[in-house]
This record gives structure tokens, sequence and C-alpha cells, in this order.
């Protein structure tokens, strides 16, 4: 008996291990610069037509990585922003991947998708350039947004709007990039320009 019970807790164990080396590690997902194939699948027409507060909405990401693991678990999303929302094609757009359906893309939080207005090239070259200069601002100070480069391809739950591809990219979490630099976020509060170390 007891080495019935030794084996079953030693299963339990290595299952339970393997199950948490799955997990996302959020820092490494920034840290890398390889491009990640993204399929967002959502109501594309709500999201398109969603003008006042954040309202989320079911989704479902497929995230395949360079080295062909795939993993795919449902998410929330919401338009974001607000110039934008107004005037875009697609919106700007929040996922949240923090939910007891998401476990293994659970640890990356609430994340900024950034795509183009339109759906012509200069829309992509404009999110690429976007894209560089967080980059470039990386290699200033640490205390700056990490982001991570897609091939994102949106699909219309119901089939209603065709399927496209386009370059975008994913912004750190904010409480993430707080946490590295032993910051915290301010929520609501004015910062005027001469209160900033300009240095």
């Amino acid at each position: 008996m007891k080495n019935i019970k030794w084996f079953l807790l030693t299963l339990f164990s290595i299952g339970f291990s393997f199950s948490q080396a799955q997990k996302v590690d959020s820092v490494k997902f920034f840290a890398e610069e390889a491009i990640i194939d993204m399929t967002l699948t959502t109501d594309i027409p709500q999201i398109q037509k969603e003008k006042g507060e954040d309202m989320y909405q079911a989704a479902t990401i497929s995230l395949r990585f360079p080295d062909s693991s795939v993993i795919e678990e449902p998410v929330t999303v919401a338009p974001r922003g607000h110039f934008r929302r107004e005037y875009c094609n697609i919106p700007p757009i929040m996922v949240d991947f923090s939910n007891a359906g998401s476990p293994r893309l659970s640890p990356l939080g609430k994340l900024k998708l950034v795509i183009g207005c339109g759906t012509n090239g200069n829309d992509e070259q404009l999110v690429l350039r976007e894209y560089l200069i967080y980059k470039m601002y990386n290699l200033l100070t640490d205390k700056s947004f990490k982001v991570r480069l897609l091939n994102l391809t949106c699909e219309d739950y119901n089939d209603r709007k065709k399927s496209f591809t386009r370059y975008a990219f994913l912004l750190e979490d904010v409480d993430a990039m707080a946490k590295r630099n032993s910051c915290r976020e301010m929520n609501n509060q004015e910062i005027k320009t001469e209160s900033t170390n300009k240095k």
C-alpha cells in the first residue's frame, strides 16, 4: 500500500511540475526577439463598433512559438484608445490573458495589442516604425516597455468579416514593467513636464 501511495504521489508531483513548466514566462516572452505567429479569433464587427467604455468580449488566442510549439486558450479582449477607436478599421486592443481558462498564458497579464489603423502597406509600416521606437528606447533605459513582434491573423467567430494577416506587436504589462524597475504605477495623477527628469 505504501508503494502505491508513493507511486501516486510521484505521478502527481511530475504532473504538477510538467503543468507548471508549460506556463509562459512573461519575462522571457519579451526578452526573446523572434516573431511569434498569433491568431486572434473574436467577434470582429462587435469590437469595430464599440465606441463607449471598454467592454470585454470573448476571444481565443493561438500562439505559435519559434520552436513550433502552440498554445491556444480563451481570453477576453476590448477596444482601447480614443482617436483610433473612432477612425480605425480595427482599433487598438487590450488582451486580458489573466483568467482561469488560460492557465498557460495567464502570466502575461493584460497586454496592449498594437495594430495598424488601416489595411494597406503604409499602415503596417507605421506599426513597424512604432515597434522600432520601443526597441530603441529599450537601449536607453530599463524604465521602458518591452515589446514582442507578431505576425497577427485576425479571424471572426461568425465569418462575417474576412480574415486578415499583418504585423502587430504586444506591449509589456504595466505592472510587470514597474515590478522589474522597483516602481509602481501612479493612477489618475497629472504629472507636469517641469517635474520630470529631462536628462
